[in-house]
């Protein structure tokens, strides 16, 4: 058990608050998140280390702490946005807390869409074929392959983007499948390696099984978070707060007034009421060491 002690502006207040850490909770399967379309569990957390290869490490998020261990041929992506054009150029670009992220995609993409089972195969049948959501972007080649009840999943090569989805080519038929997420952001299974997984700058997306009490992965998707450290002046402490636009809208001004003062750190959520908002950061371990608290 250890003690954490933070300061977090909500809504123009200032409340200070002592965190009691208790042992590491393990992730129940009737608290972890079922994944309808395609009938994986999934979860997600920001990465904490538990060895140096990072094949096994844990995750936070409101269940607890959760033992993930990668699968041999585990599948590893990149989960982000796509800005205009950036398909056609092949090319995607973004920037977190000021530092600048670029990555080439190969000439041909492919896309795969699993169904959860013979049922939600014959579902889309029926339905004459209609365009669906919840597919991913892969950067090696897939066969091209149309649902069946033993094979329940289609995949083909990517054409054009199309609106909302994504025209893909299976033989000679062109169906149309959305990759994008609930955000807006797209998986691009296969673009990232073991070797880039980082602990406390990163979000991962697991897709696998539960067995016992370790999430085993079969795709993991990461999400880049902003390395605030790595922009903090050192001679400065570290003020925490919690917000967004809805509550006050207050993140450009507070950082102008603490600019020279204070190095701040605002973490990837949204606010809510105080009692969420404290439930959804993302506390990590060790982080007398890493620097995200001041204690």
């Amino acid at each position: 058990m250890y003690h954490i002690r933070a300061s977090i502006l909500f809504c123009g207040i200032t409340f200070v608050f002592n965190f009691v850490r208790a042992d590491y909770l393990t992730i129940k399967e009737e608290r972890s998140y079922a994944d309808p379309p395609t009938g994986d569990w999934v979860t997600n957390g920001v990465i904490t280390p538990l060895d140096q290869e990072m094949r096994n490490f844990y995750i936070r998020n409101a269940d607890g702490v959760i033992e993930v261990l990668l699968n041999e041929d585990v599948q590893i992506g990149l989960q982000t946005r796509v800005q205009r054009g950036g398909f056609e150029e092949r090319k995607v670009e973004f920037t977190i807390g000021g530092k600048r992220f670029s990555y080439d995609l190969p000439k041909n993409l492919y896309v795969k869409r699993m169904f959860k089972d013979a049922e939600a195969v014959r579902k889309w049948e029926e339905r004459g074929r209609r365009p669906i959501m919840d597919g991913k972007l892969y950067l090696k080649p897939i066969a091209d392959h149309l649902p069946t009840p033993e094979q329940p999943w289609i995949s083909g090569k990517f054409i054009r983007e199309n609106g909302r989805f994504i025209d893909v080519q299976i033989g000679r038929e062109i169906f149309q499948i959305g990759t994008q997420g609930h955000d807006g952001q797209h998986r691009f299974m296969g673009l990232l390696g073991q070797k880039d997984i980082k602990p406390f700058i990163q979000q991962a997306f697991v897709h696998g099984k539960l067995r016992g009490d370790v999430f085993h992965a079969s795709e993991l998707c990461l999400r880049m978070l902003e390395d605030s450290k790595a922009q903090d002046d050192p001679k400065l402490g570290r003020y925490l707060f919690i917000g967004d636009s809805i509550s006050g809208n207050y993140d450009k001004a507070l950082r102008t007034a603490l600019k020279g003062k204070l190095n701040i750190y605002h973490p990837p959520t949204n606010c809510g009421p105080v009692r969420k908002g404290v439930e959804n950061i993302a506390v990590v371990r060790r982080m007398t060491n890493r620097g995200l608290v001041g204690m």
